[in-house]
């Protein structure tokens, strides 16, 4: 009777490994839904804000969690400064062609690009998050977003040292582009 109870009992706790799937992974996932935090709310709707402009960026699962946290805020940036440099040169494209007589000294693609790589220089990380598991609309479990923003109210010294880094100091045309780009963000903020 003895020998028959053990077999039952280890019989049952094999049968519970195998529809578990594995004890380690039995209890890892319960706790992974159970602790890891709800997508929050910038992942459906940007802030909503006039004194910056957002974007969001995703990586799939890597095998480092810091890789994909790196190359979702890559993604985030890439968006943000695509999304001002398509901003830029479609008002200022329709600016152009609104007044005819007046010509800026520099291009809508000049001063898009410009403004563009400012966007990336300016711009801080103001959330991040990874998949834990249990929320399969936002991808496999490790899949991260982040959430980066740049301020419109960027000042003429900030630009002036912003770009040291992106243009030729010896560019003729800077203090027109620092000029027209501090401008256009003024613009956006109203």
């Amino acid at each position: 009777m003895r020998g028959g109870l053990a077999f039952l009992k280890t019989s049952l706790f094999l049968a519970g490994v195998l529809l578990c799937g594995g004890l380690v992974a039995c209890g890892t996932s319960a706790k992974r839904l159970q602790g890891g935090a709800p997508p929050p709310t910038w992942l459906d709707h940007l802030p909503p804000s006039k004194s910056e402009i957002c974007a969001v960026g995703v990586s799939g699962p890597t095998y480092y969690p810091q890789d994909a946290l790196g190359k979702s805020k890559s993604a985030a940036l890439t968006e943000l400064g695509r999304a001002v440099q398509v901003k830029v040169t479609s008002e200022l494209t329709m600016k152009q062609r609104e007044s005819t007589g007046s010509q800026s000294g520099v291009s809508v693609q000049e001063l898009s690009t410009f403004m563009s790589q400012a966007v990336l220089k300016l711009a801080q990380v103001r959330g991040q998050w990874t998949n834990p598991g249990g929320y399969s609309s936002r991808g496999e479990p490790g899949t991260t977003y982040t959430l980066v923003c740049m301020p419109l109210n960027v000042t003429a010294a900030e630009l002036q040292e912003t770009a040291h880094g992106i243009t030729p100091v010896g560019n003729p045309r800077l203090p027109l582009l620092i000029q027209e780009s501090e401008a256009v963000l003024k613009e956006w903020t109203r």
